[in-house]
């Protein structure tokens, strides 16, 4: 979940999904950049998936990491399951894609389109 919405995203964008690790803020950096964490020995840029998608809410407990290629971590608000998505279940309505599951319609993020370019400078 971000937010209190729930979205998916394509699996092959996804390294792996990790509890949340404290967070070291460097100073000067844009908002949507948390800082730097490591996890299981790599240092990644985390990212605000809440400021990157205009999202208005705030994080909590349950937060988890989303690692991605390219040593980025997007921070989430809960991640649940891994399920199969099916092609014919993917629709595209307002430049963006659904998914159509179990009567529900559920949004499709693509994390590569949120990478801000810039990394962090330390």
């Amino acid at each position: 979940m971000i937010g209190n919405q729930t979205y998916v995203m394509p699996i092959e964008q996804v390294e792996s999904i990790e509890e949340m690790v404290p967070v070291t803020h460097i100073p000067l950096q844009s908002p949507e950049k948390l800082g730097i964490a490591v996890v299981r020995k790599t240092l990644y840029t985390v990212l605000d998936t809440l400021k990157l998608m205009g999202i208005e809410a705030s994080y909590g407990e349950k937060d988890m990491l989303i690692l991605v290629e390219g040593k980025r971590a997007f921070r989430v608000t809960e991640a649940k399951d891994i399920v199969r998505m099916e092609e014919n279940e993917i629709q595209r309505a307002l430049d963006r894609d659904i998914w159509l599951h179990d009567g529900k319609a559920i949004p499709v993020v693509d994390l590569t389109k949120l990478v801000i370019q810039e990394e962090i400078t330390v």
